[in-house]
């Protein structure tokens, strides 16, 4: 992980921000930099530059609420880790941001510095992790896909060939006078079936 973890705090309480700039350590390790927007427009502005490695969200903001905000967030930068901050009365849609796909969600004014900054820290490593994980999962994919290509390629190549054979040995035939050797029906409508 690096040593310094840049947070994206959307949340519209200047005076709850001011509080979470002092309670996520500027300097250690890992050491944290904060920006802070109040609106979910400028959120998905500020993360559309890039160079966000983790978004603290408030899901009540001026111009949107609820799990609406964790999926357009989510939308706006999919890779980037998400730590829904709630109310208690609104700790049931957290729980849904984290079904969603949210690392985690804290309950505001129920948790210690220290749980705040583990709760940075792990959901950065866990998305790391998952995002490792797709990668590989998609690189095996193309590799599969390109391997089947292949394999059906050099198959329908073949069945090409032993067509062409079938054919050239009909017509030898024919030019010796004997009957056809093989019934190329069949064949002739899958040869026009190929690409």
């Amino acid at each position: 992980m690096s040593d310094r973890i840049q947070v994206l705090v959307v949340e519209d309480d200047p005076d709850y921000v001011e509080l979470l700039q002092a309670t996520l350590p500027a300097a250690g390790q890992p050491s944290f930099a904060l920006e802070s927007v109040a609106r979910l427009g400028e959120a998905a502005a500020r993360l559309s530059r890039g160079g966000i490695d983790l978004v603290l969200l408030d899901l009540g903001l001026p111009d949107s609420g609820g799990l609406g905000t964790f999926r357009q967030v989510q939308r706006a930068a999919p890779a980037v880790p998400i730590v829904v901050l709630t109310g208690e009365s609104d700790e049931e849609t957290a729980i849904a941001a984290v079904k969603e796909g949210a690392q985690d969600y804290l309950v505001k004014g129920q948790f210690t510095g220290q749980a705040l900054v583990r709760a940075a820290q792990y959901a950065v490593e866990r998305k790391r992790a998952e995002e490792a994980l797709r990668r590989q999962a998609e690189e095996l994919l193309q590799a599969r896909t390109k391997e089947l290509t292949r394999l059906s390629q050099a198959s329908v190549g073949r069945e090409l060939r032993m067509i062409e054979l079938k054919r050239e040995i009909n017509e030898l035939c024919r030019q010796l006078g004997q009957p056809p050797r093989y019934g190329l029906e069949a064949a002739d409508t899958e040869l026009k079936a190929q690409p």
